[in-house]
């Protein structure tokens, strides 16, 4: 029953709060003091939208079990990729102008395209190069998935 819909098991907690409410967690490292540490949000949106939030919850605090079907390339550049650049160590950091540019180049080539509404497990070496080469030629870019073959 969607109405009171949980979902608890080993990949971590869905419970719907209310009409598009989620509250999502999952069982972190122990505190110091070796209590349970849960970590969660609430997601606004529909029940997929909290079962994407949940696996790049899981990607983001390294528990690699991971359903990679509900994670697209948009998502995993946005929400694993980019924080991960601002963790580097100072010797790894990055200038902030580069992390800027890795940003921009997320917002406005990869999440807008089809490439970036891809999941992770339907990525293919075809695919992505399509997409790289579609990049390299503005007017076949927003649609790189159909774009006409050399003997067309």
């Amino acid at each position: 029953c969607e109405r009171n819909y949980i979902m608890r098991n080993s990949d971590g907690m869905i419970a719907r709060l209310g009409q598009n409410r989620y509250r999502i967690s999952i069982e972190g490292n122990p505190k110091p003091d070796g209590s349970r540490n849960r970590i969660g949000h609430v997601v606004r949106g529909t029940r997929e939208d909290a079962k994407k939030a949940l696996a790049i919850l899981k990607v983001q605090n390294n528990q690699k079990a991971v359903d990679i079907s509900d994670i697209t390339v948009a998502d995993f550049f946005k929400a694993v990729y980019l924080p991960d650049m601002m963790k580097l160590g100072d010797s790894d950091r990055l200038a902030a102008s580069t992390y800027r540019g890795y940003e921009t180049d997320v917002r406005l080539h990869i999440a807008p395209s089809p490439f970036g509404d891809t999941p992770l497990n339907k990525l293919t070496v075809r695919g992505i190069k399509q997409w790289a080469q579609a990049v390299e030629n503005p007017l076949l870019f927003h649609g790189w998935s159909q774009a006409p073959t050399p003997s067309q």
